[in-house]
């Protein structure tokens, strides 16, 4: 996570805890940093924030994507294995077998952003379904944790119920199960 200052300088939170950020600068950093994962620029930047009643100009917006691009070039790269990956085998596959056929795509900026995001966007809910969700129901349907409920699944995250008997157990249970390498 990282937070953008006003002057366009970046820094990280982790390495300078005590930076104080208002809450203006932290929304306005975490829209740069995804802003930025998927290749938008200045522009439908600035057009989204207005949306929000947030108004920040073409400039500013691609300034602030600018820094956000030097900080962390690994992301460019990223960008640029994607776009040859589509080019060469005209199809993207996530870790979890779900393949994007491109064979009659048209190869251009919009698919590509749309292909950065395939693989961040549909990895996490089947890490939940598949680790937690299945299992988790699985072992509640065994009565291995009597009165645990599965409340809500979403994009990210999974919302459980347990009574304070079986709630540590159904913690662990979860943790153990998520925290798995993801091999491709």
């Amino acid at each position: 996570v990282a937070i953008f200052h006003p002057q366009g300088s970046m820094l990280n939170w982790k390495s300078t805890p005590k930076i104080a950020v208002t809450k203006f600068e932290r929304e306005i950093g975490k829209r740069v940093n995804h802003a930025g994962n998927y290749d938008m620029h200045g522009k439908t930047f600035a057009e989204n924030l207005l949306k929000d009643g947030i108004v920040m100009s073409d400039d500013e917006c691609e300034g602030l994507l600018e820094v956000r691009r030097r900080a962390d070039p690994e992301i460019l790269a990223w960008h640029r294995d994607v776009r040859m990956r589509a080019m060469r085998e005209r199809m993207i596959a996530t870790p979890w077998g779900l393949v994007w056929d491109l064979t009659n795509e048209r190869l251009g900026d919009d698919l590509y952003r749309s292909l950065y995001a395939m693989e961040p966007q549909n990895t996490p809910p089947e890490i939940i379904n598949t680790w937690g969700l299945l299992p988790l129901d699985e072992a509640i349907q065994d009565e291995r944790f009597p009165g645990a409920a599965i409340q809500l699944q979403t994009h990210d995250a999974l919302a459980v119920s347990a009574p304070p008997t079986c709630a540590w157990e159904v913690t662990k249970f979860l943790v153990t199960s998520l925290e798995k390498p993801i091999v491709a």
